[in-house]
């Protein structure tokens, strides 16, 4: 079976106060966006039920109420709540480790208009270990941004500020169990990306999937209302 795991566990801490400005308590992976899917996490689960037979959102305590009375009425949703939170990867790690099959994960907090399908085309032609998502976006505050060279991510680095020439990680996942990636992630304490990044693009295990579109990794008010008005002009 062919599962996508989606990390919607995150306490949102950079947006939360414009969050409770209008919403107070709602998740971030729930805030409203003008397309037939209502909302961020809605959206993303959507455009996966085309390619995914499972789809599993690991949520914490806090917002499990929240997203189960809003996605588990979906056709393969199952909501849970990942009592470990060793990081936004953690889900899609624990899961390789146990099946050693090929693993898909992505954050519940971005918009991109791609397809998992051609995603998964682009995997499998390059032939490494890993694959990210890795669109151009919006200028935001404190980003990463990914050198990117014939298909393969090359380097990366933190930034203040990335620029609309940048691509940027926005939290989609393919990793294929080989016995590098079984062992390096055994060694590790927890599952952040920083730490994933640091470990596997030096070696040049990543591939880094362009789609040729906008992603919004939507972690700030600044990049939230970017996507509002992509999106109500229909630029995204």
């Amino acid at each position: 079976m062919k599962t996508l795991h989606i990390s919607a566990g995150g306490r949102g801490e950079r947006i939360a106060t414009y969050i409770a400005s209008f919403r107070p308590f709602l998740p971030k992976h729930l805030l409203p966006i003008p397309t037939d899917s209502k909302t961020i996490l809605g959206d993303i689960t959507f455009r996966a039920q085309g390619h995914f037979e499972e789809i599993r959102i690991w949520s914490s305590k806090e917002t499990y109420p929240q997203l189960t009375l809003t996605l588990e009425r979906l056709v393969a949703v199952r909501v849970e709540v990942d009592t470990k939170m060793t990081g936004p990867l953690g889900p899609m790690v624990r899961n390789l480790l146990a099946t050693k099959l090929r693993t898909f994960g992505c954050a519940g907090d971005f918009y991109c208009d791609f397809s998992w399908r051609e995603f998964e085309k682009f995997h499998d032609a390059h032939g490494l270990p890993i694959s990210i998502l890795a669109t151009k976006s919006v200028v935001a505050p404190k980003g990463a941004r990914f050198y990117i060279s014939n298909g393969v991510v090359v380097g990366w680095e933190r930034v203040e500020r990335t620029t609309e020439e940048d691509r940027i990680n926005i939290g989609c996942y393919i990793v294929d169990p080989v016995p590098e990636i079984i062992s390096q992630f055994q060694s590790m304490q927890n599952h952040k990306e920083d730490i994933f990044f640091d470990a596997f693009v030096p070696k040049k295990l990543v591939g880094g999937y362009d789609p040729g579109i906008l992603g919004f990794n939507i972690n700030t008010a600044e990049v939230y209302e970017s996507l509002l008005r992509a999106l109500a002009n229909g630029k995204e």
